[in-house]
């Protein structure tokens, strides 16, 4: 069971790494059947081993160093790969993401690209996107925190070399350098609190702060905010937020993918990894789940108040993304306080979240494409040009406002009734988390109107046609925002408070 449990693991990154290999050396169509087949071919091993094992949990350790094995006195598991309900979630996300995002890519990348053409040579392209979804399914199946570390930094490189793609584009290796810096500074305290806690715990589990004294003395809760510190610059949230929208000079595909299924994803997890497999023993203390909500509060404040002030649709969707994030944050936050359903709505927030946005971000790469400009004030009735990024826009920003039956309705369903449920102040607070989705509701059927309705625009006018491959995209995304539930409900429902069920 160990061998073949392990065989499965081994595949989730493998075949990507394999994939970026071969689709880094293969020019036109044979590179890009190379890339669709690696990302399928992964999703399948994913959606499999979730079906499998994913309630239940899994867990194969690797063991560790000798010399670390000396140092501690006893054997000190550093690697290993774990499943289980939220890492399911999460994988999930990872898997489905990336295959709509490969098959997008193959003709959105390209000389055809009306407001970004390039060579029709995907190599580098495809090489960084697969080993990105390498990257995250490592990742996520991490069993310890000194391995899930080594593949953030992975991420980040990725990330690096994805955001500044467009290389001759006006300030995008300035983004792409901004998000590395800011984010590699996180990767610094993450590795921080890591050895901290090997030395002295002996431990890197994501157990490892229930082998602390308690309660947590000042060392402690120091080790606690430095990975509040790596989360909130991965997933961009104030005051560490301002890279994530810079980050929009990246071709869409990948916006959709570093937005949806990636690396913003990385913090909030690890957040929400830690909390979960601590809070049973009541180690993280009611003040840093205040610290945590009340971050989260306020980058859903400063991000939501960025609404009305963007004419960029990627700019819009990127702020829309931090405060989803806050959103995933908060429950994180309320699971600390002792609502278990909140954490659970934060953890099926991430794919919820991430099929919606994903779909957002796709239909407006569809419209840069054809239109060659993404800036609402330069469009008009592409309803009538292109009805399929009018739909996937619509069933997008459904999806992610949480209107039924569409999947963020239940995620966000889980975190306000999981907040009211504490009474008090958890029930302001969901009230503000009910009139915060219904303003992001509001703004997103103006601007949807304004984009989609009226008379054609020049820049609608001149639309050329979307290709089939951006058709399936759209299409795979837009029955996911509804089947998600089916699979991402029941795996949320499973996750308890300790370490993998």
């Amino acid at each position: 069971m160990r061998e073949q449990a392990l065989t499965g693991f081994g595949l989730l990154v493998g075949l990507p790494l394999l994939g970026a290999l071969v689709a880094g050396r293969l020019r036109g169509r044979a590179g890009d059947a190379a890339a669709v087949l690696a990302a399928v071919l992964t999703a399948a091993v994913a959606c499999a081993m979730v079906a499998l094992r994913g309630a239940h949990g899994l867990v194969v350790p690797l063991g560790g160093l000798a010399a670390v094995d000396r140092a501690a006195g006893r054997p000190v598991t550093l690697f290993g790969f774990m499943l289980d309900p939220l890492s399911g979630i999460v994988l999930l996300g990872v898997v489905l993401l990336g295959v709509a995002c490969v098959l997008f890519s193959t003709s959105y990348v390209g000389p055809g690209n009306r407001e970004s053409p390039v060579s029709a040579d995907r190599r580098r392209y495809f090489f960084w996107l697969l080993a990105f979804i390498a990257a995250m399914c490592g990742l996520v199946t991490s069993a310890t925190l000194l391995q899930l570390f080594l593949f953030w930094e992975l991420t980040t490189v990725c990330s690096w070399a994805l955001i500044g793609f467009y290389d001759e584009e006006h300030g995008a290796l300035a983004a792409a350098e901004k998000a590395f810096l800011m984010t590699g500074a996180g990767g610094l305290c993450l590795l921080g609190a890591t050895l901290a806690l090997l030395a002295l715990t002996r431990s890197v589990g994501f157990d490892a702060f229930t082998r602390l004294p308690a309660p947590l003395n000042a060392g402690g809760l120091a080790l606690l905010v430095l990975l509040l510190v790596a989360a909130w610059t991965k997933s961009a949230q104030v005051p560490f937020h301002t890279w994530l929208p810079d980050a929009m000079v990246a071709p869409s595909p990948v916006s959709a993918y570093l937005h949806a299924a990636s690396m913003v994803n990385a913090g909030v997890y690890l957040v929400l990894r830690v909390v979960t497999a601590s809070q049973p023993a009541g180690v993280i203390p009611g003040g840093i789940g205040v610290l945590v909500g009340v971050m989260a509060v306020l980058t859903l404040a400063v991000s939501v108040a960025q609404f009305f002030y963007q004419g960029d649709l990627k700019r819009l969707l990127a702020l829309s993304t931090i405060s989803h994030l806050a959103w995933i944050l908060l429950g994180t936050a309320l699971g600390i306080a002792g609502s278990l359903r909140a954490a659970q709505g934060a953890a099926l927030h991430v794919l919820a979240h991430g099929v919606g946005k994903g779909l957002l971000f796709l239909s407006v790469g569809t419209l840069s494409y054809a239109a060659g400009t993404r800036r609402i004030a330069d469009l008009s009735g592409v309803l009538s040009r292109s009805p399929l990024a009018a739909a996937g826009f619509l069933i997008g920003a459904l999806t992610v406002t949480g209107v039924p039956p569409f999947a963020g309705f239940w995620s966000k369903l889980l975190i306000i009734t999981g907040s009211a449920a504490l009474g008090g102040w958890g029930v302001a607070l969901a009230a503000l988390l009910l009139a915060e989705s219904v303003l992001a509701f509001a703004w997103f059927l103006w601007v949807g109107q304004k984009v989609f309705l009226g008379r054609p625009s020049p820049a609608a006018e001149a639309m050329g046609p979307v290709t089939p491959s951006m058709g399936w995209s759209l299409a795979l995304l837009i029955v996911l925002c509804l089947a998600v539930t089916a699979a991402g409900l029941p795996l949320a429902q499973a996750i308890g408070f300790g370490v993998a069920r």
